[in-house]
């Protein structure tokens, strides 16, 4: 059984920005075996969203912590 690790990011609403996060997970080999976007919200004037990632892995895995 593989182990599976679960982040919430929270990032700011505008094009690109979840491109270049995940371009984190590409470099440090990270395999996603799940991603869901929940609605934008407003928080001191910015929209936000919030991505829940789901990947293979631990945070003991020196790619793992290198991504985070």
């Amino acid at each position: 059984m593989e182990d599976r690790v679960g982040i919430l990011l929270t990032l700011e609403d505008k094009p690109g920005i979840l491109t270049l996060a995940l371009q984190i997970l590409t470099y440090n080999n990270i395999n996603m075996t799940s991603i869901q976007s929940k609605p934008p919200k407003l928080v001191r004037g910015k929209k936000l969203m919030n991505f829940n990632i789901d990947f293979h892995g631990s945070f003991e895995e020196e790619n793992i912590s290198n991504a985070l």
